[in-house]
């Protein structure tokens, strides 16, 4: 399946499960921004909610993971502006 936006050179696709939901993150650069990009599928893989931004930069970064603790997902990030970045990912969709 596609994803992100084609213009902006979507790379590092990481994907976990959790029981039966299915995250994916990647990031994305429009050539000024660095962006991390999730979404989630509740029902293993079938459907997907519309990609969500849930991290940014404008300096270099690594590549986004994802980890899970029981049922609780976060993004683990680095950047040179803002450092280590741990996030649940709770709020997205």
């Amino acid at each position: 399946m596609p994803i992100g936006h084609p213009d902006n050179n979507p790379s590092r696709p990481f994907v976990l499960a959790v029981s039966r939901s299915v995250w994916l993150a990647w990031k994305e650069f429009d050539g000024e921004e660095t962006t991390v990009l999730a979404m989630i599928s509740r029902d293993g893989g079938m459907n997907w909610t519309a990609s969500k931004t849930v991290a940014r930069t404008n300096d270099t970064s690594d590549h986004p993971l994802l980890i899970a603790n029981g049922e609780r997902v976060f993004l683990c990030w680095m950047t040179r502006a803002h450092g280590y970045q741990f996030t649940s990912l709770e709020d997205v969709p």
